[in-house]
């Protein structure tokens, strides 16, 4: 008897942690852009019952942030709207907060700006009025400063406040990801502007995900600062950016990227009147439609 209730002991703890592993993958899949592979793994904790809440509740997140960049909004705003009543139910207000602020960020995808801010509202309403995690609340001055930026690009000192707010927090507790998120709206405020100091909060962006070893987010600061010099007319910088990038991109199957980058280099080699090169990164660029 003794052993075999032993048994069932490990088999459970292996059994949970199958599931946590599971959670894992899916979240490492949605992070390096393969979508339907999130999808595979959160659809296997979701059919289980071998799991708590809290993990329950993430993989829905993290299910409807899958089906929205897999542009299945339909299906993305479902699982949102389940987790929320989730953490409804067991007046989780970190939770409640996540989610109304994981939706404000569905609805600025879509833009479906209105409804975004409807949902920062009630964040910050939540936060206001009970004790919720520092990382919340980071998260929420950093995707306010996203929205002003989409509904009011003039309002600079909302944007600079916001962001500033978000980086000091998490800068506090060591949240790296929503620092140079922050980091790097600052660069796009600057970058509308022409401001060389967009420059330098993209790099202190890029500097952070480097350390996080964070490649898609790096990636796409990496073409922030390309689109910068070739707006600032510094085009061999921007082909020297370009040519990171790709390089950090091989083999990785990311088409959509490549494509960003072989353009800015056909745009930045043709103002050099160097027709070959841009001839060569048209090429490349349009064989990318292809594969």
């Amino acid at each position: 008897m003794r052993i075999t209730f032993l048994l069932l002991l490990l088999y459970c703890a292996l059994d949970s942690y199958s599931f946590t592993n599971y959670f894992e993958r899916g979240t490492e899949a949605l992070n390096n852009s393969k979508y339907d592979s999130s999808l595979y793994y959160f659809n296997i904790v979701l059919q289980s019952e071998n799991y708590n809440d809290s993990l329950k509740t993430l993989a829905l997140i993290n299910r409807a942030k899958s089906y929205q960049l897999l542009h299945q909004y339909d299906s993305a705003l479902v699982d949102f709207n389940k987790a929320f009543q989730l953490y409804q139910n067991k007046k989780n207000f970190n939770g409640i907060a996540f989610t109304h602020i994981s939706k404000a960020e569905f609805f600025r995808h879509l833009t479906r700006f209105e409804e975004a801010e409807e949902e920062l509202n009630k964040a910050i309403e939540i936060i206001k009025a009970h004790s919720v995690a520092s990382k919340i609340q980071a998260l929420y001055y950093n995707r306010k400063a996203a929205v002003i930026a989409e509904v009011e690009p003039e309002n600079e000192e909302g944007i600079i406040a916001n962001s500033n707010k978000a980086i000091a927090i998490s800068k506090k507790y060591g949240f790296k990801k929503i620092e140079a998120s922050s980091y790097n709206q600052l660069g796009f405020l600057y970058f509308n502007k022409k401001d060389k100091r967009a420059l330098t909060y993209y790099d202190q962006a890029l500097k952070v995900y480097e350390q996080l070893h964070d490649l898609r987010s790096s990636i796409d600061v990496l073409k922030n600062i390309a689109r910068y010099y070739q707006i600032a007319r510094k085009y061999k910088q921007c082909i020297h950016v370009c040519n990171k990038g790709i390089e950090l991109i091989k083999d990785k199957g990311w088409n959509f990227d490549l494509k960003d980058l072989l353009f800015l280099k056909m745009v930045s080699f043709y103002f050099l009147e160097d027709y070959k090169d841009a001839y060569e990164n048209s090429r490349l660029f349009h064989e990318q439609y292809v594969m």
